[in-house]
C-alpha cells in the first residue's frame, strides 16, 4: 500500500492475499518505490490484479528480508487464486 497508488493491488486481492499469509507492505509518502506499469491497465480495464513478489529474487532485497517459508505461501498463494 502506498499513497502514490503505485502497486496494483487492490482491496479485493489484498484481501486474498492476506489469507495465504502474506505481508502486507506499507511504503512511507516520502519513501520512493517502484512503479508496477499492471496500475494503469488493470483500472482502465476493471481487473482485479496483485503485486506479488519474492524477496530473496528482488534486486532492491535491501528492504526486504525472506525465509523459506515465503516460498511456501508464495505458492499457497498462487494455488488457492
Amino acid at each position: 500500500m502506498n499513497g502514490g497508488h503505485h502497486y496494483a493491488a487492490t482491496t479485493l486481492t489484498s484481501l486474498v492475499s492476506s489469507k495465504s499469509g502474506q505481508e502486507e507492505f506499507v511504503v512511507y509518502s516520502d519513501s520512493p518505490c517502484k512503479l508496477a506499469i499492471e496500475a494503469m491497465p488493470s483500472t482502465k480495464l476493471g481487473l482485479c490484479v496483485i503485486n506479488v513478489d519474492n524477496p530473496q529474487l528482488n534486486m532492491h532485497s535491501i528492504r526486504k528480508t525472506g525465509n523459506m517459508d515465503d516460498v511456501e505461501h508464495g505458492t499457497d498463494l498462487l494455488r488457492n487464486l
